[in-house]
């Protein structure tokens, strides 16, 4: 179920977790993140869902840790494990979680590939299988199908490749994205559908997926897939 927050709560919950970074760069980044991609409630609802499973969340990719604030801020209280390369966004993750009052949360310098090696949960990846190569975006993916308890939910956010003028802009948008510097890397492949659902045959895996750009231009979609019992 959509989460169905009043406009004037839905305004305050941002400003608190915005309120929580030094930087004004990050409070401005939280609040266009959390007002304008639809990402963060639909993750919600699926945070939910993964937190009766056994193994508790991963967050690979976490940057700032806008997600555990998100979900703490909405009073899902399974353990979130943020994961990120950058180590300037997990000291402001970790000073945000403190600010915050955050229990039951930790961030750590870490490759998501390193992480997802050693993690048996629910895996989040939020825009992240682009910045990896091919034979490790398949090796991530292998792990945290293999790894997953039942119940758990792997779920995943990013941008596709096709022919649409949707991803034109998205590869533009990673452009400025690299280049500013905001993402340490300088190369970048979109994957297409397929090769994010092959790993996960229905048999084991109960598929949802749909597009998920809300009023963005970007070529979004979710793929969350759940673990049979």
């Amino acid at each position: 179920m959509p989460i169905t927050t009043a406009p004037s709560e839905r305004s305050a919950r941002i400003e608190r977790i915005a309120a929580c970074f030094d930087s004004r760069w990050h409070q401005g980044y939280a609040r266009g993140k959390l007002r304008h991609d639809p990402v963060f409630d639909d993750a919600v609802e699926w945070a939910r869902r993964a937190g009766l499973a056994e193994g508790g969340l991963l967050d690979a990719g976490c940057g700032l840790g806008l997600l555990a604030l998100w979900l703490r801020a909405h009073d899902v209280d399974l353990p979130v494990r943020g994961i990120d390369p950058d180590p300037k966004k997990i000291t402001a993750a970790r000073a945000a979680a403190g600010r915050g009052g955050l229990r039951g949360v930790s961030f750590e310098t870490t490759d998501a590939r390193d992480a997802i090696a050693t993690f048996s949960g629910s895996v989040f990846l939020l825009d992240v299988l682009h910045y990896l190569p091919l034979a490790d975006r398949d090796r991530v993916l292998e792990r945290a199908a293999a790894a997953a308890p039942p119940g758990a939910i792997i779920y995943i956010r990013n941008g596709l490749r096709d022919r649409g003028w949707r991803h034109r802009f998205t590869r533009m948008e990673e452009w400025f994205v690299r280049h500013s510097g905001w993402i340490p890397t300088r190369k970048f492949r979109l994957p297409d559908a397929a090769e994010i659902t092959r790993h996960f045959p229905p048999d084991a895996f109960e598929p949802d997926t749909r597009p998920l750009w809300g009023h963005t231009p970007f070529n979004s979609h979710r793929f969350a897939f759940v673990r049979r019992r």
